[in-house]
C-alpha cells in the first residue's frame, strides 16, 4: 500500500485561517509524531483508494474550547471523574449531518461530537444509576440514540438532547449481547455465546410486538454461527453478520432467511483472521474490520474482493485493534480504532 500526501491542508476537523503560519508549523509537528488530523491523505491499495478526513480523540479535536468556568473548576477541584477523551471505543454511529456518537466501554459512556456546532457531550445518566458497559449504539430515523449496555442487559434510548426516554429489556435467554442494528421495523441483536440473532419488532403491523423471533445456532452450515459479533442492515434491509470464529460474513433477508456468505480463514488479502465490525455503503460495497490483521477489508456487492486499508500502527490510516465501523448516508466511514483510543474518518473512492 502506498500513501500520497496532497500538498494542501484539507480544513480537517479543526483549522484556523487567521493563524496560518503557526498552523502550518503545528501541522508538520503533529504529522511527524503521528497525531495529525489536519492533512488530507490518500491511501491506495491495488484496487481501492481512501481519503483520510481526520481522527477524533478529544473535544479539542473538533474545535471545542474549555470555558473559563471549566478551566477554573479543574484548577481548584481537579479534572472530573469522567475524562473528556475516548478511552476504549467499540461502537460508533453518525447521523450523517455532523454528529458522531462513540460507545466507550472504557469510560462507561457515549461521547457525542457535533462537528458543525463544535459541541461535545457525554451521555450516561439514567433515572437510577448510569451506563456501565455501553458496547455499541445506533440511531433511528428520528435521531433517537439506542445504546446497548451488556452490564444492565438493556438497550437504553436517549433523545437528541441526550436525555434518557425509555429502555428495552433483553430476554433472559440472552447471554452475551455484543451487536445491534436497525431496519425500518426491527432491531437485531447479536448474542455471541448463544450463537444467534434476536429480532425485536418496533413497528411492523403484522408481527408480534417486542422480541418475537431468533435465528441461528452453533455450527458451520449456512445460517449457523460460531461466536458472531457484529451486525449491519443495509438500505435494502439485508442483514450482514460477522460470523467471527467461522471467519466469514453471512447475509440474510430482514426475516432472518439465509441468502449467501463469503470469507475463509487466512492471513492473505481476501481472507479473515478475526472479522468484527461490518458496514455497507450506498453502492453495496461491504467493509469488514479484521481486528487481528488490523485492516479494513473491502468487497463489492457480489462479495468480490476489492482491497484493504490499514495495518498496525498509530499513523493516519493505521490501526491498533480496530472494532466497530459505521458508514453514514453520505458514505463517510467511521472506524473505532480501539487501542489507539480514537475514531478515524475516511471516504472511499472506488
Amino acid at each position: 500500500m502506498t500513501l500520497k500526501l496532497i500538498s494542501r491542508c484539507s480544513g480537517g476537523l479543526r483549522t484556523s485561517r487567521k493563524r496560518w503560519s503557526a498552523d502550518v508549523f503545528r501541522y508538520i509537528l503533529f504529522f511527524i509524531f503521528n497525531f495529525s488530523i489536519f492533512n488530507l491523505l490518500i491511501f491506495k491499495s491495488s484496487a481501492a483508494e481512501f481519503e483520510y478526513l481526520g481522527s477524533i480523540s478529544r473535544p479539542i479535536d473538533i474545535g471545542v474550547k474549555k470555558t473559563i468556568f471549566k478551566k477554573g473548576s479543574e484548577f481548584f477541584f481537579g479534572k472530573s471523574e469522567t475524562e473528556e477523551r475516548i478511552i476504549n471505543p467499540y461502537g460508533v454511529t453518525s447521523d450523517g449531518k455532523g454528529k458522531i456518537y462513540v460507545a466507550d466501554t472504557g469510560s462507561g459512556l457515549v461521547h457525542s461530537f457535533d462537528l458543525k456546532k463544535k459541541k461535545y457531550q457525554q451521555i450516561y445518566e439514567l433515572p437510577e444509576g448510569r451506563l456501565v458497559s455501553p458496547i455499541t449504539c445506533m440511531l433511528d430515523f428520528r435521531g433517537n440514540l439506542y445504546v446497548l449496555d451488556n452490564y444492565w442487559m438493556k438497550i437504553f434510548v436517549f433523545d437528541k438532547k441526550g436525555k434518557h426516554t425509555k429502555e428495552i429489556v433483553l430476554l433472559q435467554d440472552v447471554v452475551n449481547p455484543v451487536g445491534i442494528a436497525m431496519s425500518n421495523y426491527f432491531i437485531y441483536l447479536v448474542d455471541m455465546k448463544e450463537h444467534k440473532v434476536w429480532i425485536y419488532n418496533l413497528a411492523h403491523p403484522h408481527k408480534p410486538k417486542g422480541w418475537f423471533y431468533s435465528f441461528g445456532r452453533r455450527g458451520e452450515s449456512d445460517g449457523e454461527f460460531n461466536y458472531p459479533s457484529n451486525i449491519f442492515v443495509d438500505r435494502k434491509n439485508k442483514v450482514y453478520v460477522t460470523d467471527t470464529m467461522n471467519f466469514r460474513v453471512e447475509i440474510f433477508d430482514e426475516n432472518g432467511k439465509f441468502l449467501t456468505k463469503f470469507g475463509q480463514i487466512g492471513d492473505s488479502p481476501g481472507q479473515f483472521s478475526r472479522p468484527k465490525g461490518i458496514a455497507v455503503d450506498s453502492q453495496g460495497n461491504i467493509f469488514v474490520v479484521d481486528a487481528l490483521r488490523e485492516t479494513i477489508e473491502i468487497y463489492d456487492q457480489n462479495s468480490q474482493y476489492l482491497g484493504f486499508l490499514g495495518g498496525k500502527g498509530r499513523r493516519p490510516g493505521q490501526f491498533s485493534l480496530p472494532t466497530g465501523i459505521y458508514i453514514d448516508s453520505e458514505d463517510t466511514i467511521y472506524v473505532a480504532d480501539s487501542f489507539n483510543r480514537r475514531i478515524q474518518i475516511f471516504r472511499y473512492h472506488p
